[in-house]
């Protein structure tokens, strides 16, 4: 009997809260009168005022495609904000509910009017960018939204930025102050994204319109910077693209620099931990601008008899070894910072290809995964030069550096 009881009162209880939700107050008129929260996308630390919701409009389109409501911020409300509130009142009923911050209503193909019906924008693009200091533009939207009278009526739109924004921040160990004259990142310009964000997107690779071409990005600068500075940035802003057309699946990048005697110098990194920029990211990629040293000592080993000695010299960026014999060679790469910094192994990648005309080569050079040295061996009956491409990858926090280096083999009679 006790049991009886007590599921006799959870169902008194289950019908009277039941009541209570299907008894929910709603006004007589037929109306509904949400409170709708526009917000940007992940607030981002240390963002400008432009880079916030300075202006913004929303617009309520019915299932028929009519534009029913349209609501402009207040005109009390001037203040930059990463969210804002706001109180409506429109009949009960399903809509889609687009969301603008930063744009004027009529412009970009944003022909909103109520009655009329609305713009179609699924195939709508956004070509612009801007500078730093100018308010970015952001799109959100909502679909299927039910409006009953109720206080679950209430909804959050979020607003995503059009753009995204690129820092690049230099640092310098080199003995003599650098300016740099440009950066290039290849495949980062985009001409057009789509409008309207895909929030499904975000944070993965994003979705191009059809036929989206990636090209190279170039951006022209003036920051300057010594040894003992403070890290200085360089910021942009870009629309969203992918790398996937490289070979890497990642961004090359280039630096020209140019130094206070007037020489230059173009210096070239992979950031190899980045294969996309969405709309809305901030990437921050930190660059050290060093002048690599990069120091290849050469141990031979000839045959008993054979003529031990290796003659190496350097000239710039290229090496040369001169061979008296036959025999098996092992060059061990070094590579130091300008601060005399030593780079580990698992920080170097060498990638090694070689031209032997004369046929001086035995065994072409290959790098032991082991030991990480460079082995090959010269060949008895031949004299001549053979000519060692190596193409050497530094990784530096977000970077990987590429340094091409000449390594030149001769052999020649003892």
């Amino acid at each position: 009997m006790k049991t009886s009881h007590i599921s006799i009162l959870t169902a008194i209880i289950a019908l009277i809260c039941s009541a209570c939700s299907a008894d929910e107050p709603r006004p007589a008129d037929n109306t509904a009168a949400p409170t709708l929260t526009i917000k940007t996308r992940a607030p981002q630390a240390g963002a400008s005022e432009k880079e916030l919701i300075n202006t913004w409009w929303i617009a309520l389109v019915d299932a028929s495609g009519t534009v029913k409501h349209i609501f402009d911020r207040p005109a009390d409300k001037a203040d930059a904000t990463d969210y804002e509130e706001f109180k409506m009142t429109i009949p009960r009923g399903t809509y889609t509910v687009y969301a603008f911050a930063n744009i004027a209503r009529g412009t970009h193909g944003l022909d909103f009017t109520i009655g009329a019906t609305a713009p179609d924008l699924s195939k709508s693009t956004w070509s612009e960018v801007g500078a730093i200091g100018d308010a970015i533009p952001m799109t959100g939207v909502l679909r299927n939204v039910a409006f009953k009278g109720v206080a679950s009526d209430n909804i959050t739109i979020e607003v995503v930025r059009l753009w995204g924004k690129l820092s690049f921040e230099f640092t310098t160990d080199a003995s003599r102050p650098v300016t740099v004259k440009k950066i290039t990142m290849t495949p980062a310009l985009t001409k057009a994204v789509s409008l309207m964000p895909d929030y499904t997107t975000l944070g993965k690779a994003p979705n191009l319109p059809e036929g989206t071409v990636c090209t190279a990005l170039e951006h022209a600068s003036a920051l300057s910077i010594a040894k003992g500075d403070a890290a200085a940035t360089e910021s942009f802003y870009v629309l969203e693209s992918t790398a996937k057309s490289h070979a890497t699946g990642r961004y090359p990048l280039a630096f020209d620099l140019e130094y206070a005697d007037g020489t230059t110098r173009t210096v070239s990194a992979l950031a190899y931990q980045l294969g996309h920029i969405n709309r809305n990211d901030h990437v921050i990629i930190p660059v050290l601008l060093t002048d690599w040293l990069i120091d290849l000592d050469v141990q031979f080993y000839p045959p008993i008899g054979g003529y031990p000695a290796v003659m190496l010299e350097s000239k710039g960026e290229e090496y040369f070894a001169s061979f008296g014999s036959s025999g098996r060679f092992v060059i061990r790469p070094t590579v130091t910072t300008a601060s005399g910094s030593i780079v580990a192994d698992k920080d170097i990648d060498i990638a090694i290809s070689t031209s032997d005309p004369s046929g001086i080569l035995r065994t072409a050079p290959y790098r032991d995964e082991k030991t990480l040295e460079i082995i090959g061996e010269i060949d008895t009956d031949h004299l001549g030069t053979a000519v060692v491409d190596l193409e050497i990858s530094i990784k530096a926090d977000a970077l990987q550096h590429r340094i091409l280096r000449k390594f030149y083999i001769i052999r020649k009679n003892s």
